[in-house]
């Protein structure tokens, strides 16, 4: 498979037609989480492969873990790296314990996508943020509900930005759509192993289908596990005209 090369543009040139897709996993590892340590991993690495499978040569896919319970335990296991290049995670990489630093494991993967998008801001880019936790908020220390807010409406009127929120229960996706993150963006599981899958073949579904439609002019969409992708590319363009 041919490799894409990413360089800069020279002084005067135009956006390269090139597309970067920044793609940041969250994932909570709070203590609550122990009972789907395995399926988490499990679920994970699958949906690694599956997105492998259909990698588009005319796109950079740069891929990044980020892994959270308190505030103080933030960690990125893995930080933009092409999906080609990016490796299964192991049991040792998730080792659930602590609470649930959520607001500020947000806001840690918005200035690490912003980076990342500073770096190639001569190209063609779009932030994907997936996350995944199963209770709300309860030990953030530098963003509350109104600063993570204001920082996602920021980002998704850039037009760049998709969040999306995979949550355990009602309240969490009504917690999702209080700071700003679309109801189409959001899907939930029940307490139950085999619900938990199935969100995670929906999230993979849905990536591979955003993937999908960056080829037809997609930037961002807030219709992400709904399929509204042809309506939200119009908005996107829009956005930035």
């Amino acid at each position: 498979m041919t490799k894409r090369q990413i360089g800069k543009p020279a002084e005067g040139q135009s956006i390269d037609p090139i597309q970067i897709n920044h793609i940041f996993f969250v994932l909570d590892k709070s203590g609550s989480m122990c009972s789907l340590r395995q399926q988490t991993v499990d679920n994970f690495n699958e949906q690694l492969q599956d997105m492998k499978k259909d990698i588009n040569t005319k796109q950079v896919n740069l891929i990044s873990l980020i892994t959270f319970a308190g505030a103080r335990f933030i960690r990125d296991v893995r930080e933009s790296q092409p999906l080609s290049q990016f490796e299964e995670i192991k049991l040792e990489d998730y080792e659930p314990d602590g609470c649930t630093a959520l607001y500020d494991a947000i806001g840690h993967a918005i200035m690490k996508a912003d980076v990342s998008i500073d770096k190639y801001k001569n190209f063609d880019n779009a932030a994907l943020i997936v996350i995944l936790s199963d209770g709300g908020e309860n030990a953030s220390t530098e963003f509350n509900n109104e600063k993570i807010t204001e920082l996602i409406k920021n980002r998704q009127d850039s037009g760049k930005f998709t969040f999306t929120f995979m949550g355990c229960g009602e309240i969490v996706r009504r917690q999702a759509y209080q700071i700003g993150i679309p109801q189409g963006n959001t899907t939930v599981w029940d307490y139950n192993p085999g619900s938990f899958g199935d969100v995670y073949v929906l999230n993979t579904c849905s990536t591979k289908s955003f993937m999908g439609a960056r080829d037809m002019g997609q930037v961002a969409t807030s219709g992400f596990y709904t399929a509204t992708f042809d309506v939200d590319a119009n908005i996107s363009q829009e956005q930035n005209a």
